[in-house]
């Protein structure tokens, strides 16, 4: 497929698909800087805002079609699988910051869901370490991820 021929929600796509590491990076950042300026001041829109872009950023790779033919089935499946329980996680962070009641149970599958695919990952590149889809990128994203989910698990909001 040319560029030519993509619309415009498509190339936004693939912007996003190609900046993913970078966008996630610069978030996870400006969140370390809110947590520590907490105390000082509330700094809550603009976590909110930047899970808030991170869900959306989410929300736009779930759609890409990659090129999986030499793959087996169980890599495919547990990478799908993250995308969602990462997206999952984001809102419900969002739910933990902004102190609002609690989320809907499908934020709590998220997050083991989160934490179970960090684990195949792990067995995974130990399995096959030149998978096209298991990447460092990608174990160190479900990592991160896991993290929040572990601390959310570990310390619920009263």
């Amino acid at each position: 497929m040319d560029k030519e021929e993509l619309n415009l929600f498509q190339k936004a796509q693939f912007w996003i698909l190609i900046n993913l590491f970078k966008i996630e990076l610069t978030v996870l950042i400006v969140l370390a800087i809110c947590f520590m300026l907490d105390s000082y001041m509330k700094t809550n829109i603009i976590k909110v805002l930047a899970f808030g872009l991170l869900a959306n950023a989410y929300l736009f790779t779930l759609k890409i079609e990659k090129d999986y033919s030499n793959t087996n089935f169980s890599e495919r499946f547990f990478s799908n699988l993250s995308k969602y329980g990462i997206l999952f996680v984001s809102i419900g962070f969002l739910f933990y910051v902004m102190k609002w009641p609690t989320p809907s149970p499908f934020v709590y599958i998220g997050q083991g869901l989160v934490v179970i695919t960090f684990i195949t990952f792990l067995i995974f590149k130990n399995k096959n370490p030149k998978s096209s889809i298991v990447t460092n990128e990608l174990i160190i994203r479900t990592f991160v991820y896991s993290i929040l989910a572990i601390y959310m698990l570990c310390f619920p909001l009263v």
